[in-house]
C-alpha cells in the first residue's frame, strides 16, 4: 500500500508559468512533478532521501516567491521515530538547489537531495525538533518556525532566520503539551502535535502560535522587532472553552490585513476522530 499526502503546488513566472506540485510520494520521502501546460506532468521524482533503503519519513514545508525560487524547510523524519529529528533548509531556483549562503549543492538533474548535502539549521541532539513553515523576508532571505520537544509534554516553539552570513535559531515561547483529546488510561499516540505556529508570508517577522493558556489553547500573535531576539505579544482569542489549534494564515493577504484562519476544537482524539469548526479573522492589526 503507498501513501501520498501533503500536496504543495508553487508556480514560478521566471519559468514561463510552470507549475510545480510537491507531495509526500508513495516511498515517504518527499517527492514532486511539474507540468508547463496544466495538462501534462513530467515524472514523479524523489526530492529528498539520504539512504534508499532506511524507512524514515521527512516532513517538509514548501513557500514559493511566485518567481523564480522555491524555500523548502524539512526533517530526518517524525519525531515519534526519530529521538534527534533535526530541522534542514535548501533552495531552488533556475534548476538547481542551493544553501541559504548561495553554495551551489546540486542540479534537478542529480536528485535526490541527501540531508547532509542541506543547511543543518538544528541538529536536534537536544531535543528532538519538528517542522511548521518557512518563508522568505523582504531580502529574499529564509525564515523557519519550528518545534523543539523536550519532553512530551513541553513543546518549545523557536525561531530560525538566515541574517547574511549565519542562521539566527531563537525561542519563542513555550507551547504546551500536545493538544489531542487522550481518553483516560490510554496511552497518547501522537505526543508531538504541537498547538501549532505559521509565519506571515507577507510579514515573517510575524506570526501567529497556538499555546496552552489555563489549561486551554488559545491563538496568539506574536512579532519580533530583531530577527527574534526579543518578542511581543497580544492575545487573538482568549478565555476559551475549546482549544483553538492550526493557525494558517492566508498567502498573498493584503499588507496589514492578514486573514488568519484556526480550527475550533469540538472534540479533537485523533486525526481519524475529530469534530471542529474553522474559526478567522479579517481584523486589521
Amino acid at each position: 500500500m503507498t501513501d501520498s499526502a501533503y500536496a504543495n503546488p508553487v508556480q514560478l513566472s521566471k519559468e514561463n508559468g510552470r507549475i510545480y506540485l510537491f507531495w509526500r510520494g508513495g516511498n515517504f520521502k518527499p517527492s514532486f512533478s511539474y507540468t508547463d501546460d496544466g495538462k501534462t506532468w513530467a515524472e514523479a521524482r524523489t526530492l529528498i532521501q539520504t539512504n534508499p533503503s532506511d524507512q524514515v519519513r521527512p516532513y517538509m514545508k514548501v513557500a514559493g516567491n511566485g518567481g523564480d525560487r522555491i524555500h523548502f524547510a524539512f526533517t530526518d523524519g517524525h519525531p515519534r521515530n526519530e529521538p534527534a529529528n533535526g530541522i534542514y533548509y535548501a533552495c531552488y531556483r533556475n534548476g538547481a538547489l542551493y544553501k541559504a549562503d548561495g553554495t551551489r549543492i546540486k542540479g534537478m538533474d542529480a536528485l535526490p537531495l541527501a540531508h547532509a548535502e542541506a543547511d543543518r539549521v538544528y541538529d536536534g541532539k537536544a531535543a528532538r525538533a519538528w517542522i511548521w513553515d518557512v518563508a522568505a523576508d523582504s531580502k529574499g532571505r529564509p525564515v523557519i518556525v519550528y518545534t523543539r520537544l523536550p519532553q512530551e509534554d513541553d513543546h518549545r516553539y523557536y525561531y530560525a532566520c538566515w541574517d547574511g552570513s549565519k542562521w539566527q535559531d531563537h525561542e519563542i515561547c513555550a507551547a504546551g503539551k500536545w493538544f489531542p483529546e487522550t481518553p483516560a488510561g490510554k496511552t497518547e499516540p501522537e505526543p508531538h502535535y504541537s498547538g501549532g505556529i505559521v509565519l506571515d508570508p507577507m510579514d515573517p517577522a510575524t506570526v501567529y502560535l497556538s499555546r496552552q493558556v489555563n489549561g486551554i489553547f488559545e491563538i496568539e500573535k506574536w512579532t519580533t522587532p530583531d530577527a527574534g531576539n526579543t518578542w511581543h505579544s497580544r492575545p487573538m482569542t482568549s478565555g476559551s472553552s475549546r482549544n483553538n489549534v492550526r493557525p494558517f494564515v492566508v498567502r498573498n493577504h493584503p499588507v496589514g490585513q492578514p486573514f488568519v484562519l484556526w480550527m475550533n476544537t469540538i472534540k479533537y482524539v485523533h486525526y481519524t476522530d475529530f469534530q471542529a469548526a474553522i474559526k478567522m479573522t479579517e481584523e486589521r492589526f
